[in-house]
């Protein structure tokens, strides 16, 4: 009978469990709420984000069908000489929920609200999460609530100009061709990067997984966003970029005949997701244009472009209409971009495109972001904030405008 229940009970620990990993800043009311809830070995309490990476990856490691979700409360956090590396992992059974944003509780979380802010320093030669190694697998993997400002990992000039040669090369997220199902970057703000925000470049673990970029609050990068996969024999099948604000974005040369001169470009359909989905964004004052299709549209991935707020973008090429630069190509014959604006996008164009619009968000940015002189002083995550005072109740999409 002893043995019959010892057996029972190791069949039971070697079924899936959900963990959670509650995080706190040391000290804080919500590292001794934290604390008081580690009853069993399924909870953990921890008060650094470094510390619980390893743990997490530690019990996703182990092989069996689990689920590490990691609660972050507000705070202000330090990483590991300037970045958070996720150790790797090879378990295609597992997920990992990173989530920040959380109140003291750890019951409700609010991104723009109880803010989970990353204390990025000046280390260069990584990004600011990374998913080290480079043959990680998971069956899904889940970022979201943190406030991200690269601007402490860049140098300026004396008059606030980027340095951008002498500042962080690499993207503020990067994942190490992690094999997946399923990628979730939400609610996240992504500030200040001098070189890329995000390029998530992964491998479908099937022929239906897809990625989702979805109410992120993209700001003043340097190259914002690159849709992109690892291996062009295993893309994922649809890619959602939906409900994100981009504004104040910079084209990666202030030079009208350079390349990587949007906001968002998508790479050609040998390499990039098979569906692309571009629904209910908002694009404002990049001085970059919206989107970029790389190669001509016998070379691209199906491209939905569908109900987005385009509105002053591409002021590098000194567009006057206020729904200019959605979208920019390059013509190969002249070797110069063509702007196109919203209703020249429809007509020219055979992607999927409808009921897109230019509409002033009525977004407040500090005085010291200039939109002409794009490169100077980085933004300041707390004055983006106090001159939005509704930012940090609702979120930032529901209180921009739309159509």
């Amino acid at each position: 009978m002893k043995k019959i229940i010892f057996l029972l009970l190791a069949s039971i620990l070697l079924d899936a469990k959900d963990y959670t990993i509650l995080v706190a800043p040391p000290k804080s009311e919500a590292y001794s709420i934290a604390k008081e809830r580690v009853i069993t070995h399924q909870y953990n309490a921890f008060s650094n984000i470094s510390d619980a990476l390893v743990y997490a990856a530690k019990l996703l490691n182990r092989g069996h069908d689990d689920k590490v979700t990691l609660k972050i409360s507000e705070g202000v956090y330090s990483g590991h000489k300037g970045y958070w590396k996720i150790p790797p992992i090879s378990n295609a059974k597992a997920s990992l929920i990173i989530s920040g944003g959380y109140e003291k509780h750890f019951k409700e979380s609010n991104a723009f609200d109880t803010q989970s802010i990353l204390n990025v320093t000046g280390n260069h030669s990584h990004s600011i999460i990374q998913l080290e190694g480079s043959r990680n697998k998971l069956k899904q993997l889940s970022i979201s609530g943190l406030i991200i400002d690269a601007a402490p990992s860049n140098s300026y000039a004396v008059d606030g100009s980027l340095l951008k040669y002498r500042s962080r090369t690499t993207p503020i997220l990067a994942f190490g061709y992690l094999e997946t199902e399923a990628l979730f970057i939400t609610d996240n703000v992504l500030m200040n990067s001098a070189h890329m925000a995000l390029a998530p470049l992964i491998r479908a673990a099937n022929e239906n997984a897809y990625v989702v970029i979805k109410n992120n609050f993209f700001v003043n990068n340097v190259y914002a966003l690159k849709i992109d996969a690892a291996n062009f024999r295993n893309r994922p099948y649809r890619y959602l970029l939906i409900n994100n604000t981009f504004v104040s974005n910079l084209p990666y040369n202030f030079d009208t005949t350079s390349s990587t001169v949007a906001t968002v470009e998508i790479a050609s359909k040998s390499s990039s997701p098979s569906n692309i989905i571009i629904a209910n964004n908002i694009f404002a004052h990049n001085a970059s244009a919206a989107i970029a299709p790389l190669y001509k549209e016998s070379r691209m991935a199906n491209i939905t472009i569908h109900n987005n707020n385009f509105f002053n973008n591409a002021t590098l090429f000194h567009q006057s209409k206020q729904s200019s630069g959605a979208m920019i190509i390059k013509d190969n014959a002249t070797g110069k971009y063509i702007n196109y604006d919203i209703e020249t996008m429809k007509k020219t164009f055979s992607y999927d495109i409808a009921n897109n619009y230019a509409l002033d968000p009525k977004i407040m940015l500090p005085k010291t972001v200039n939109q002409n002189l794009a490169t100077k002083m980085p933004l300041n995550v707390e004055r983006l904030f106090s001159k939005n005072p509704k930012l940090t109740k609702l979120g930032v999409r529901k209180v921009l405008a739309t159509k």
